[in-house]
């Protein structure tokens, strides 16, 4: 979910608060992480508190619940961390939609997290993700067939791991495709660009 150095094994403590701390848009604005590698929302008290403060000059009270049973988070902060309790909290997006915001808050340690968005909240919404614009587009229930898409747009289907995410299976051999002797539907490794279609 964050960077972290495997080179530089005895910082890794330092690495994940560091990125933890620097997951916001600037000092005077926050914000929701989007995160399709986590399934669920999860923040930080430290966001709580600040976007509670602002929202409740505006009228808006953030609202906190106790779990039914304490969630225990790996992959965030410093080790496992445990929330006790869950909040909602209001935000104002685009030109003035409000919002809210429902996770697990992460005490202590934890206080720094940022506010994830997670893959089951964004699924419920029916959202694609432009990674190229930011932007995220919730389609209506049922309209996924009316989207049109540009001539040369290539899918890829994705299939749901156990845990819920989502993954591109790349063991497919017996649907090799070739030209030539060249392969035409693979994709290339960039160690500073990722996945990259082979072209």
């Amino acid at each position: 979910m964050f960077e972290w150095d495997e080179d530089a094994q005895s910082d890794l403590e330092h690495q994940s608060v560091y990125n933890h701390t620097e997951a916001k848009i600037s000092d005077e604005e926050d914000g929701l992480l989007v995160d399709t590698g986590a399934r669920r929302n999860l923040t930080g008290r430290n966001l709580v508190d600040r976007q509670s403060c602002t929202a409740q000059r505006h009228g808006y009270k953030t609202t906190w619940t106790t779990l039914d049973q304490p969630r225990r988070m790996s992959g965030v902060g410093k080790g496992a961390q445990i929330a006790h309790r869950a909040a909602t909290i209001h935000g104002v997006v685009g030109e003035g939609d409000q919002i809210s915001y429902s996770a697990p808050v992460l005490e202590e340690e934890g206080a720094e997290v940022p506010a994830l968005y997670g893959l089951d909240p964004m699924a419920a919404r029916n959202t694609y993700v432009g990674t190229r614009t930011g932007r995220l587009h919730m389609i209506p229930e049922g309209k996924d067939d009316e989207i049109i898409w540009p001539k040369g747009t290539r899918v890829i289907e994705c299939k749901k791991a156990r845990p819920g995410h989502w993954m591109i299976p790349i063991s497919r051999w017996h649907k090799l495709k070739r030209k030539k002797d060249k392969v035409t539907e693979a994709f290339a490794v960039s160690a500073d660009k990722g996945l990259l279609p082979d072209s």
